[in-house]
């Protein structure tokens, strides 16, 4: 990997923990971002609850891995990993195996240059796209995720409610004949636009919806000057990133105890 590409993986990584640590801040949830680890606990929503930004000293690190898994055991701390390339050591994962986590999926991080990012996708007839601003919108936007990623246990409203007026999350809105079927988000900070939260309801897909939900918060990125998009994406969501332009530049791996 080139020393540009690099810098945009530790961008991307860096900017996933921001956002981790900005949903919990501004839902009023659970955060411990100041230590060698740092977590995040948004229950009763499903997502996101994870351990991540891990920061452990060689010396100490069966140490601090048992005292972690006492307070994930009492209910403190989450018992889901979110490990990227960024980790302290490349020995983590296997001591993770060895104190009884279990490593679950493995996501692509992928980057976009998006001066080089061709628009020209045929448009889907009575396809729409809204930019939300108001608890109504908010709503369905959280159902069609439920639907489409999660299946349920989603709380995009409590998660994002504070949210809708800042400059930072933008959340969209795609509707087929007036009915939600799929969402982005997009989320402004540091040197790279990241992309979150893509889903398309199980029977719209296969449409060209997914692709124009994912370019909308592009453009949008665009518009604000920034020349990298970034994203983790999930095994149905990677090929329409490849088909857009995004490339893999690294994995983001999860673990659970």
């Amino acid at each position: 990997m080139d020393v540009a590409y690099k810098r945009i993986q530790n961008s991307l990584e860096r900017n996933i923990y921001n956002f981790f640590i900005d949903i919990s801040r501004n839902s009023g949830k659970e955060i411990n971002a100041k230590n060698s680890i740092e977590w995040i606990k948004t229950y009763p929503s499903c997502w996101p609850n994870y351990i991540f930004d891990s920061k452990l000293k060689l010396n100490k690190i069966d140490d601090e891995i048992r005292l972690l898994k006492e307070k994930i055991n009492t209910g403190i701390v989450p018992n889901s990993w979110f490990m990227g390339p960024g980790s302290t050591t490349t020995i983590l994962p296997e001591i993770l195996k060895q104190n009884g986590f279990i490593k679950t999926s493995s996501w692509p991080g992928m980057v976009l240059e998006m001066k080089n990012t061709s628009f020209d996708f045929s448009y889907p007839d009575n396809f729409s796209i809204k930019e939300i601003n108001n608890l109504g919108d908010l709503k369905k936007w959280s159902d069609v995720i439920n639907g489409g990623m999660f299946g349920n246990g989603f709380e995009g409203v409590n998660l994002f409610k504070n949210s809708l007026e800042k400059e930072d999350i933008k959340l969209f809105l795609g509707f087929f004949n007036d009915l939600p079927v799929a969402t982005s988000l997009l989320y402004l900070n540091s040197d790279i636009a990241s992309l979150f939260l893509v889903a398309t309801l199980p029977d719209f897909r296969q449409r060209g919806f997914g692709t124009q939900i994912t370019l909308a918060p592009i453009k949008k990125a665009l518009g604000y000057g920034y020349e990298f998009a970034g994203l983790f994406a999930t095994s149905s969501g990677e090929r329409i990133y490849k088909k857009i332009g995004f490339r893999k530049i690294c994995d983001f791996d999860i673990y659970y105890l």
